[in-house]
């Protein structure tokens, strides 16, 4: 009976508590009394009563079995694992039918006690083992039916989730088999494509995505049924309207290729992105970017021109009046320069930023930066700047000082032109602000982050705590009743941030009001030993400097440390001497008997008429305004022009052109030759290195001044007279004589005849070779004294 109930326990799941212990009862009453009538068979004495009861003992166990049979056999339909069941309800009967028997054989005496007790005990113990095993088995069993059956409910309703997550979803959706043959479409596709979902089910996203995309959704599909991922593919949509409209629509998608498991079978699912917006943004953005760079040029050109034209006008004229208002009309061009180039750096901000959230990785600018370099020109561009009134924008009262000039500083990686800007920006803030005191600059290296940090320090009237929060957001201002009276629209200090920003770094604000402000711009530098001091300067330079330093017209030390009454007089000497120098040369360019030809190629008038002016009284000058005619000109003119004034900015490409055909398809050298380009401060450095490896000599920013462009043009003169003349004085004057008067061996013989040559040339021509190389050398001498000049005059400026 106990086994009886062990073995109809798994019976308990698939038959409820009251029915299952029903249904129990008989079989367990059963199999009770046959046990017991069983063992009364063996101890009665009346071999009658034994033997009715044994016929008793086995109907009840038919009975019984026949019992558990079609339990079993009721529950073939309300249970999975009905087979595993029955096999254990069976085996169970067929070992008591074995006892059974073995009983019987006791009887008759045909097996042993002691064999009848060892097949009981072995028996019992199998038997007991086989339904613990059975029932753990079944167990188990069990628990993972109800796991295949709740998988098998979640398939089901994932699928039904899908299929109705693809009909809804706002994304573009489909499904499909693994051939690429469509078999769902979602609604919001079907409203994207104008092709409803019975249109395109059975059909292949082969066929119709374009031309170009079908070898992508091949190997996408190849992947997919592969296992591999496929990430994500641009295709292109090219949808004619369902009902035979004509027009047809072209759709970008972004699509990811998504492999579904199924029981029976697999599926792909295809989740898209529309592009047609983003495909519009980034047209958008081209096109605004070729809209700010032409807004750029045709803003700037103007204010190059008013800044050439009225620097002209002022050194051409004597009436005071006439040259203060000239510089009044210099300082406006000069802020609204400013101006430009800060709105422009602002656009580039705005799209970094755009581009950041986007995911996409701005390129920081690698180009070496010689920080000390930059700190000179600042503050010497700050000194000389004016305010909207004419007025110095550097305050009377105020000192500008340069605490960075004897440090060492690492060198750093960036933009030498946006670092400039960055720097002007925060000096010319602080002058704005500053009405008496100091603005001085200073730096230190955190070596172990890897910054190097510049401060302007400031003792204006400081930032007041609620400003200092939107002080670097465009356009804002601090509030206040003297802010109206500073001019500036609010870009300068967002710039500069957004330039440190751009090399890695940050400008951070500290201020104290009624005391002053300091503002700290941390940008990267590279981890490297070396500095700025010994990175910029080269040997040959040093030597020079020492070499020019030493060298006076009384060949006396010219000693440069010294005290400050000593110092002043050499700046004076050295000042009269430079302005006899440029005095002399101005004098020779100015008589120059027959003026050379200058060939100036832009296509802006106002520019050519800036370069005309400046150039009036040394050269005659020519414009094209195409590069076209300038090419034409140099083929077929009657005079070839001793020098090239060529825009990039204009046509980049047809200047680059024109500088590749004057130098190999002409084969003009740049001493025959010299091409000097115009370019701009924002030009990138790409434009620039084309320019050189095209042609340029060199390169002029705009805006430049009529002394600038007159030196190098002139000194572009210089070189090809100097190299003229050298050819002519090392071109020996041989005589002619006839070949007649030559004795018969050098008439005939080779080897006299060169040894002739050979001689003539030792004599005459190596001779002035060395004059001109001596000359060269004093040349450079004297270049080098007149750089080492600049040098000492800018750093007492400074001082």
């Amino acid at each position: 009976p106990l086994i009886l109930v062990l073995n109809n326990i798994p019976f308990r799941g698939s038959i409820e508590g009251p029915d299952f212990v029903r249904r129990l009862v008989p079989s367990l009453l059963t199999t009770s009394g046959y046990v017991f009538a069983s063992w009364v068979a063996l101890v009665t004495p009346s071999p009658v009563a034994g033997w009715a009861l044994i016929l008793l003992v086995s109907a009840a166990f038919v009975a019984t079995v026949l019992d558990q049979l079609s339990m079993v056999r009721g529950l073939r339909d309300t249970t999975t694992d009905y087979g595993f069941k029955m096999a254990v309800v069976v085996t169970k009967d067929i070992i008591f039918g074995l006892y059974g028997l073995v009983y019987c054989l006791g009887i008759f005496n045909c097996v042993s006690v002691h064999m009848e007790q060892i097949f009981f005990t072995y028996g019992d113990v199998m038997l007991k083992v086989s339904q613990v095993s059975a029932l753990v088995i079944l167990r188990n069993w069990q628990e993972l039916v109800v796991v295949q059956q709740t998988l098998q409910g979640q398939i089901s309703r994932s699928k039904e989730d899908t299929v109705r997550l693809i009909r809804k979803a706002n994304a573009l959706m489909l499904s499909m088999e693994c051939d690429g043959s469509i078999t769902g479409w979602n609604e919001h596709l079907a409203s994207v494509s104008n092709m409803p979902e019975e249109f395109v089910v059975g059909k292949y996203l082969q066929d119709l995505v374009a031309v170009d995309c079908r070898l992508a959704v091949l190997n996408a599909l190849q992947q997919c049924r592969s296992g591999l991922s496929t990430g994500s593919i641009e295709l292109t949509l090219p949808f004619s309207g369902y009902q035979g409209e004509d027009e047809v629509l072209h759709v970008p998608i972004l699509a990811s290729f998504i492999m579904q498991l199924g029981q029976d079978s697999s599926s792909i699912i295809v989740v898209a992105q529309d592009l047609t917006e983003h495909v519009a943004q980034k047209a958008l953005e081209e096109r605004q970017g070729r809209f700010e760079s032409i807004v750029s040029h045709e803003l700037r050109s103007p204010l190059h021109g008013i800044l050439g034209l009225s620097a002209a006008m002022a050194e051409s004229t004597a009436d005071r009046q006439q040259k203060k208002q000239l510089s009044m009309i210099q300082g406006c061009a000069d802020r609204l320069l400013d101006l430009v180039n800060n709105m422009m750096e602002n656009s580039a901000q705005f799209k970094r930023d755009m581009q950041k959230r986007r995911g996409e990785i701005s390129a920081i600018p690698q180009h070496p930066v010689n920080i000390l370099q930059i700190i000179r020109e600042v503050m010497s561009m700050t000194s000389g700047a004016v305010d909207k009134a004419g007025k110095p924008l550097l305050k009377p009262n105020v000192k500008l000082i340069n605490n960075v000039r004897h440090k060492s500083l690492p060198v750093v990686r960036g933009d030498p032109s946006k670092l400039t800007q960055m720097l002007y920006n925060l000096l010319t803030n602080s002058c704005k602000f500053t009405a008496k005191g100091t603005i001085s600059i200073d730096a230190s290296h955190d070596a172990e982050r890897g910054f190097v940090e510049l401060h302007v320090i400031d003792t204006g009237p400081g930032i007041a705590p609620a400003a200092m929060k939107r002080i670097f957001e465009p356009f804002e201002q601090e509030d206040g009743k003297d802010t109206r009276t500073f001019q500036g629209v609010g870009l300068g200090l967002s710039v500069a941030q957004g330039i440190a920003k751009l090399h890695g770094g940050i400008i951070l604000a500290t201020s104290v009001p009624g005391e002053g402000t300091t503002f700290t711009a941390r940008i990267k530098c590279l981890n490297e030993p070396a500095t700025c001091d010994r990175a910029f300067a080269t040997p040959t330079e040093e030597e020079l400097i020492s070499d020019a330093g030493r060298a006076s017209d009384h060949n006396e030390a010219v000693p440069f440390h010294c005290d400050d009454a000593q110092l002043e007089r050499q700046l004076t000497e050295l000042t009269a001497r430079i302005d006899d120098v440029r005095v002399h040369k101005e004098r020779a360019w100015e008589e120059r008997g027959n003026k050379p030809l200058i060939l100036c190629v832009d296509s802006d008038s106002i520019n050519q008429q800036v370069v005309a002016q400046n150039l009036v009284s040394c050269a005659r000058v020519h414009r094209c305004m195409t590069a076209a005619e300038a090419l034409e000109l140099l083929e077929r003119g009657p005079e070839r022009p001793k020098v090239i004034l060529l825009d990039l900015m204009s046509h980049s490409l047809a200047a680059l052109q024109l500088c590749l055909d004057i130098r190999q398809r002409l084969k003009l050298a740049h001493l025959a030759l010299p091409v000097i380009a115009f370019g701009s401060k924002s030009m990138r450095e790409e434009l620039s290195m084309q320019a050189f490896w095209a042609g340029a000599t060199d390169i002029l920013l705009k805006p430049f001044s009529g002394n600038a462009l007159r030196i190098r043009v002139n000194t572009a003169l210089e070189l090809q007279q100097e190299l003229a003349g050298a050819v002519d004085a090392a071109t020996p004057s041989i005589p002619q004589t006839p070949v007649t008067s030559l004795p018969p061996m050098q008439r005939h013989g080779v080897h006299s005849t060169m040894d002739s040559i050979s001689h003539v040339f030792s004599a005459e021509v190596m001779p002035t070779i060395d004059d001109f190389d001596a000359a060269e050398r004093g040349w450079r001498e004297e270049s080098a004294m007149l750089a080492n000049c600049r040098a000492e005059l800018e750093e007492a400026w400074s001082a």
